[in-house]
């Protein structure tokens, strides 16, 4: 593996490795400078395997992003393994959702192109976003859809935020929590959600570089909406953790502030308990939307 590859995370329970008589499920991810993957042992519904690497940034050059997972990829035996099923969910700026009693397969490249100036080559896909009842037009780059072939030719992909939504939705649906807004951060970008319920009033994925600038796209739209945080209650995901000086910032600017308990319809190998469970919540529920 070429050495400016950093392996942040690496987790695993040998005990369930036994190699190709189990029927694995495998989740992988595609950020703008980062790759993660998560294998779970369907037959158990446990999950058993969990790795985040940081890699070339794909806004420096598609080619040198595609090779650092390559280099991965062939490098690493748990990926090599034979997995039943593959989930995976490529990030991108470019999302346009659309209702699904309006949506015109005929009509997608044009609608695209009215709502997203495209920053990558490839074609439209479309993900069907049940509990919304709407579709989630994206690209994902050819380069991206030739690994994806070269690698796991059956896998099937999502757009990162369509992945987030449903998850989301998923929940309030299930009442394991209710809140007004989501908010998902990653190291380039962060996701804010609008919610009614069980409803969607407003998603958008914006770049930061700093922690100020996750603040201040919240308040932007919350400005936008006529919304006080005093008064909401606000669900946390991504890398936000527990005893950083930025959560407590947050909790004196937000009314209820909350980060999710664990997904309990799945069981965990040990070495997870280490982890953040909220870190990984939009790869850890991929598999299940849909």
């Amino acid at each position: 593996m070429p050495d400016h590859l950093k392996n942040i995370l690496s987790i695993s329970d040998p005990v369930n490795h036994k190699g190709n008589e189990q029927k694995l499920f495998l989740s992988i991810g595609f950020l703008p400078d980062g790759f993660l993957y998560a294998i779970l042992d369907a037959d158990a519904y446990r999950y058993q395997a969990l790795e985040e690497f940081k890699i070339a940034d794909k806004r420096s050059g598609i080619n040198h992003y595609v090779h650092d997972i390559q280099s991965i990829i062939s490098e690493n035996g748990l990926l090599n393994r034979s997995f039943h099923k593959v989930f995976a969910f490529y990030h991108s700026p470019g999302l346009v959702l659309i209702p699904q009693k309006i949506y015109r397969e005929q009509e997608k490249a044009q609608v695209y192109g009215m709502c997203v100036a495209p920053d990558e080559e490839g074609k439209i896909r479309v993900d069907s976003l049940n509990i919304l009842k709407a579709k989630g037009l994206y690209v994902v780059p050819p380069k991206i859809d030739s690994l994806l072939d070269q690698y796991f030719p059956e896998c099937r992909v999502r757009h990162y935020g369509t992945a987030l939504i449903e998850s989301v939705l998923a929940s309030q649906k299930l009442e394991k929590w209710q809140a007004d807004m989501v908010v998902h951060v990653n190291d380039t970008n962060v996701e804010i959600l609008l919610l009614d319920k069980q409803s969607l009033l407003f998603y958008r994925s914006f770049s930061i570089q700093f922690f100020d600038d996750i603040l201040y796209h919240i308040f932007y739209v919350l400005e936008k909406f006529g919304w006080d945080a005093g008064d909401l209650h606000t669900m946390f995901l991504g890398k936000i953790a527990m005893d950083s000086g930025e959560y407590e910032t947050i909790r004196d600017l937000f009314g209820k502030v909350s980060l999710p308990d664990r997904n309990d319809a799945y069981r965990y190998a040990g070495a997870f308990d280490d982890v953040p469970y909220h870190y990984y919540y939009n790869l850890l529920n991929l598999n299940s939307c849909g």
